[in-house]
């Protein structure tokens, strides 16, 4: 339940945060605190999205306002496996009726398209953190939950 609430704030929130590290509105897996991450120079215009195409991959520039936030485990030995991280995020993000767009082992990217705005979410998970990148293209509006 604390997973589909904080997905919920997911929906609601977003913006980019003006001190590091940033509160995209999305929870981590347990044991997990957010890092302080150096600012992106493509922060305000846009940011690269995974994307499937043609049973490959392929990165894409998707432009709106852009919220960056990196997960690492609290302890050394908190570290959760990576299907473990991506079951998390996936369960959420179909929870709110995401539609996924490109899925392996280390990466979820989910489209959540509401009225005539549309929220990007990518999840990676580089050995030893959890990067999440949230683009929202158009005026996202505020969700009722």
């Amino acid at each position: 339940m604390k997973s589909l609430i904080a997905f919920a704030l997911l929906a609601a929130v977003g913006r980019p945060a003006a001190t590091p590290p940033q509160d995209c509105g999305l929870a981590a897996p347990s044991h997990y605190v957010a890092m302080p991450r150096p600012p992106s120079p493509s922060a305000s215009g846009g940011a690269e999205i995974r994307i499937g195409q043609d049973g490959g991959w392929q990165d894409v520039r998707v432009s709106g306002a852009v919220c960056r936030q990196t997960w690492m485990p609290s302890r050394a030995n908190a570290s959760r496996p990576v299907t473990e991280i991506h079951w998390f995020y996936r369960r959420g993000l179909q929870a709110l009726g995401a539609e996924m767009v490109y899925l392996d082992w280390r990466y979820t990217v989910a489209r959540l398209p509401a009225g005539n705005s549309t929220r990007w979410i990518q999840v990676h998970s580089p050995p030893g953190e959890i990067n999440v990148t949230i683009v929202d293209v158009g005026a996202w509006p505020a969700l009722a939950y």
